[in-house]
């Protein structure tokens, strides 16, 4: 198996276990030494519905692995869309771990941006600002749960990091000026995440949400955990567990092309479960035939 991206791939009844496990899985490839700043970034799409959020269970698993081998500086941080980021610390139970884990609970509402290239709906370049914290962090970890999405058909570990970077506070919205349609924003996913991709990818899959994601879908009782240093593998494990076709995805068709990360199935090596023994389909999101209408022509200029 020399040469391929190792994704982990774990099935089981309990959540925490199932993220340890795919993390042991993996262990090897995770390497912290010498690092200075080590971010998990977790989803708060809403802060007062847990289905649509990162689940502090799968917060702690990848806590008590990072604190067993790295004692520096560790932070968790989000910025929520719906609601406030403390809101969903308090809501969702995260408000004992800086004790526990010597951790800080980070809002990036309010952060410093640092430009990035990006293109609006026709095409044009335009500058998009993204969290210098997270540009500047030198580890980021990636926890969040698979979801459908009415822009990207899929919300796994690059789109959790791409929109929480994008800079919101009093003076804009970054996320607005983001959605660009349906071309754009694939194009956009791309070029962003150059800056903030996760160095691990922890795709908390114990449960998912279909339909009307990423905030308004059904629960998908799933009972997965996926693990992988290299994030497109991890998403690309991510959307077949999911029953969907990776190269459908757009971003994630254009991370591959562009050598972000491995999206060729037969170039990754799953560990643990199989793909087969953990799949369950997600019914797509209603807009999905408008989403299917990413293409464009020429891309190469673009990525």
């Amino acid at each position: 198996m020399e040469g391929k991206s190792r994704v982990a791939l774990v099935k089981g009844d309990n959540r925490y276990d199932n993220i340890r496990k795919a993390l042991a899985l993996v262990d090897e490839d995770i390497d912290l030494r010498g690092k200075q700043r080590v971010v998990v970034k977790v989803n708060f799409v809403s802060a007062s519905r847990q289905l649509a959020a990162t689940h502090v269970d799968a917060v702690r698993s990848v806590l008590d692995f990072v604190r067993e081998r790295y004692r520096g500086k560790l932070a968790v941080v989000e910025a929520a869309e719906l609601g406030t980021t403390m809101d969903g610390y308090r809501k969702f139970g995260y408000l004992d771990l800086p004790k526990r884990y010597d951790v800080e609970l980070i809002d990036l509402y309010g952060d410093e941006g640092v430009d990035c290239r990006a293109f609006d709906r026709d095409l044009q370049p335009i500058n998009l600002k993204v969290s210098r914290y997270l540009v500047e962090s030198d580890y980021r970890i990636s926890v969040g749960p698979p979801k459908t999405h009415e822009s990207t058909v899929v919300t796994l570990s690059a789109k959790n990091m791409v929109v929480g970077s994008l800079i919101k506070n009093a003076q804009g919205n970054e996320r607005k000026r983001f959605h660009q349609g349906y071309q754009a924003i694939n194009l956009n996913m791309y070029r962003i995440v150059q800056l903030v991709y996760p160095h691990l990818a922890v795709i908390d899959g114990f449960e998912g949400m279909d339909g009307h994601g990423p905030t308004g879908g059904d629960p998908v009782d799933l009972r997965a955990a996926i693990a992988s240093t290299d994030f497109v593998a991890a998403d690309t494990v991510g959307a077949m567990v999911m029953g969907q076709d990776p190269s459908a995805v757009g971003w994630l068709s254009y991370c591959h092309k562009g050598g972000l990360g491995q999206g060729d199935l037969s170039r990754i090596q799953v560990l643990g479960n199989s793909i087969a023994e953990c799949a369950v389909p997600f019914r797509r999101h209603p807009d999905y035939d408008k989403e299917s209408h990413w293409q464009v022509e020429n891309v190469e200029r673009y990525l």
